[in-house]
């Protein structure tokens, strides 16, 4: 199992057991005081006798166990769960950062068994966001098209596992969906995640080359241009659907823009300096230099 497949879990209950469970007054918690308050025995179905029916799991049993693979949960021997060392110890924020390191880098990933994880975001960065993806639809035919038989699709097989993955992908910033004109879609858009990773760049001191730092950005988030999940889901991509030389994504290009727009990056064209396009549909744009403002 992993988080693409086990579709309970989703970010925001993971951050309400992470929460509860750290917090000042419980520390650590008896796993069947936790399953009760997460599915709470009234709730369940039983026979005349009083007895459960139906799946002994619950909801929170998939969540509580994908924590523990992950890393952020332990059991103790006498049945009750606690925050794991190294797990995050502040925040929402340092959760989020946490489970990036642990999600999206493919070495990592994999230690954790969430090997599909990052390539499947990867490819669905490769997308255009001028053409949006479908909510309701199973894209393994077209994962496979791309990427070839031998991958299973990036454990993309169904349509369930799809919105699973669309959940995560809005929760890192990678993409967001909306409904128009009747049409429920997802547009590929790691806006949010670059807004995050571009303050700790050399962008912060001023103008800086783009490329190096789309260089340090791939660091953090391997799903993007130059990170380590995004070049094998890239080298797999047939021509027709490859990127120029010297050409960012689509969807990077947009994001950039937008950052641009909302004023918190400036974007260059200096003389005689080595350049990025910026693939925005009407034509490349070339930019050389970037500062984070």
């Amino acid at each position: 199992m992993s988080v693409m497949t086990s579709f309970p879990v989703t970010p925001n209950r993971i951050k309400i057991i992470w929460e509860y469970v750290g917090s000042a007054d419980v520390k650590s918690v008896d796993a069947g005081e936790l399953r009760n308050l997460l599915a709470p025995p009234s709730l369940r179905r039983t026979d005349p006798q009083g007895e459960e029916t139906g799946p002994g799991r619950t909801m929170g049993d998939d969540v509580v166990d994908e924590m523990c693979t992950l890393g952020l949960l332990e059991r103790s021997g006498k049945g009750t769960l606690k925050r794991a060392s190294g797990s995050p110890k502040n925040g929402e924020p340092d959760l989020l950062g946490w489970l990036e390191q642990r999600l999206l880098d493919p070495l990592s990933a994999e230690r954790f068994r969430q090997r599909s994880f990052p390539m499947a975001l990867s490819w669905v960065l490769t997308n255009d966001p001028l053409k949006p993806l479908e909510w309701g639809r199973n894209y393994k035919e077209e994962v496979s098209t791309d990427c070839g038989d031998d991958i299973d699709s990036y454990d993309l097989t169904n349509e369930q596992r799809w919105q699973q993955l669309v959940y995560w992908a809005r929760y890192f910033g990678l993409a967001w969906r909306m409904t128009a004109d009747r049409s429920n879609v997802v547009i590929p858009d790691p806006t949010g995640a670059l807004a995050r990773h571009l303050p700790s760049t050399s962008a912060v001191r001023g103008q800086s080359s783009i490329s190096r730092v789309i260089s340090e950005v791939a660091v953090g988030l391997p799903v993007l241009e130059g990170g380590t999940a995004r070049i094998e889901v890239e080298s797999r991509l047939p021509a027709q659907r490859q990127r120029l030389e010297e050409h960012l994504s689509r969807s990077t290009s947009f994001a950039l823009e937008r950052l641009e727009r909302r004023g918190q990056v400036r974007l260059e064209r200096l003389a005689d300096a080595p350049a990025l396009n910026l693939d925005l549909g009407s034509g490349p744009r070339p930019i050389s230099h970037i500062s984070w403002l």
